[in-house]
Formats: structure tokens, sequence, C-alpha cells
């Protein structure tokens, strides 16, 4: 699996990490923050751009439009980052049908 460091030149590393005890402290806020409001965060939109830059493409049917990124789990969220395996690249229409079957498995 593919880490930060070899999907992002240093130049281009999320500007939301910066020492490892701000991190941590955004870490928890972020954990605990309502997901709509999670999802509008710059530390979201630069785990998306990675994930999106390191998949290119929907990776249930190899569509390139309309791209999501789809937490597999969200056991690690807030903390995406350092569990980039729990993100993949999904259509909207595979998206929508990833949480369907997950509903109904619930």
């Amino acid at each position: 699996m593919k880490n930060i460091e070899t999907i992002l030149p240093e130049s281009d590393r999320c500007r939301t990490l910066r020492t490892t005890e701000e991190f941590n402290s955004a870490m928890r806020r972020r954990a605990y923050q309502p997901y709509e409001e999670f999802l509008l965060t710059p530390y979201w939109q630069d785990v998306r751009s990675l994930v999106l830059r390191r998949d290119k493409y929907c990776q249930a049917c190899g569509s390139h439009e309309l791209l999501q990124v789809h937490h597999k789990t969200y056991e690690h969220r807030g903390d995406e980052l350092r569990h980039l395996e729990d993100l993949t690249t999904l259509c909207e229409q595979c998206h929508i049908n990833a949480h369907t079957v997950h509903q109904k498995e619930a």
C-alpha cells in the first residue's frame, strides 16, 4: 500500500500536517465532529484529493466520472492519513450501491 510520502512530493503534502502534537489534537476534534461538517474541513479535502490521486478511477467499475471517496470503515475517522487503506475511490453510482448493500446487511 502506498503511503503519503510516495503519493505526494514533500512540497505538496497536506497543509494540515504541521507537528505530531497539532495533528493528534486536530485528529481528536475531527473524530467527534458531525460527519457533514467533517467532510467540509481542509483536512478531509486534502485526504480526498490524495485518495483520488492514488486511485485515479472507480475501484469497483473502472469509471473516471463523478468520483467520490468512500470510507470502507469509520474506525479511523479523523486519522485517515495514517490509514489510507480504509478509503477507496468509487463513482457516484458504485458509492450509492456500496451504502445500499451496507444498509441491507445492517
